[in-house]
């Protein structure tokens, strides 16, 4: 099968309509609140996430999140996805609730705040602490196609004092919850007058949609209706000083059997030493490789490293060296891992 008709395929699943994720509203629930509600405020500060860069959330960027909490167990919530935005060095929260004397408070928070970011957020039923979580986040990666990031925040029990005269605003630390991947593809044609076109890197069958509950002491990601999807992720021009780099997305953490990483390849010839333009010196070629053994885990980063040489290029599709990638992983979330040249 050609790359066209890969493309095509893969194309046919962008377009394939997913079911549109609502946020609930801000307000809270009906259900009956504890008595003597003091009037001060629940208020938040110091909101920071765990080793951000660049390219995702961080602490920096970070300009509002959804709050949900409840008042000593579940059937008694405080905040059901209320909007809380940065304010200057303040954060406002779309609709106030207040502190309640001799109670225990739970809070969640989860970034991107917009409607279209994918995940859908369920709160936990569990009437019995200790609480890890506050629920149960689901999330589909078809909504943004590794654009996006996603983070979320809970606060741990906070209990307020029988005598109510202050309260001390909320402090979230946000973790990452998806894996950010890169890709590294290096020129070894050993001559500097030729430069490998990488048009396309494309995952193909990897996770598109699955659940995580964060009330368990040690969560983990888990495909949901055994759905995938495809990802087409832009390369460059790749010379033998100079390899190509693809920009960063995030995965799904779940690994799965089927999933494989297919690129777009042609060879070009400079005359020059220098420059990037050139006289066409292959065909077209489209190599599908086999994903490498990874344990995606939440908040790490993933470079997949491939060295093409002439085996992997040059000649007859047919009889083309399979390509092959490393993998370096990450725990600092970092946008720099040194790659030797």
């Amino acid at each position: 099968m050609t790359m066209i008709s890969k493309l095509t395929s893969a194309t046919n699943k962008i377009l394939l309509p997913v079911l549109m994720t609502v946020l609930t509203a801000g307000c809270a629930s009906d259900e009956p609140r504890p008595s003597g509600r003091s009037s001060l405020p629940v208020e938040f500060t110091d909101i920071f996430v765990e080793r951000g860069t660049r390219s995702e959330l961080t602490t920096g960027n970070l300009q509002e999140f959804r709050v949900f909490g409840f008042v000593d167990n579940p059937p008694s919530p405080l905040f059901n996805g209320a909007l809380v935005s940065r304010s200057g060095d303040k954060w406002v929260t779309a609709r106030p609730e207040y502190w309640y004397p001799s109670h225990s408070y739970y809070f969640s928070g989860i970034a991107p705040a917009d409607e279209e970011s994918g995940w859908t957020f369920t709160p936990t039923t569990d009437s019995g602490a200790p609480y890890y979580g506050g629920g149960t986040l689901e999330f589909d990666f078809r909504k943004q196609y590794g654009d996006a990031d996603l983070i979320y925040a809970f606060s741990g029990r906070i209990d307020t004092p029988s005598a109510l005269s202050a309260m001390p605003p909320v402090e979230l630390v946000f973790r990452h919850l998806l894996s950010k991947v890169r890709f590294v593809i290096f020129n070894d044609l050993k001559n500097s007058h030729y430069l490998i076109n990488v048009s396309l890197i494309q995952l193909q069958e990897i996770c598109g949609k699955a659940t995580i509950d964060l009330n368990k002491p040690e969560p983990r990601w888990q495909q949901k209706d055994y759905t995938t999807s495809w990802l087409n992720i832009p390369g460059g021009l790749a010379r033998t000083d100079m390899p190509v780099t693809s920009p960063d997305r995030f995965l799904i953490p779940v690994s799965l059997p089927q999933t494989k990483i297919a690129i777009q390849t042609q060879v070009f010839f400079n005359p020059n030493e220098t420059g990037t333009e050139g006289h066409v010196f292959s065909e077209l070629h489209t190599l599908t490789a086999e994903m490498p053994e990874v344990d995606f885990k939440p908040g790490y980063t993933y470079e997949f490293i491939a060295r093409l040489t002439p085996g992997n290029v040059l000649g007859d599709g047919g009889k083309l060296s399979p390509i092959i990638f490393t993998v370096h992983e990450s725990y600092m979330w970092d946008s720099n891992i040194d790659t030797d040249l």
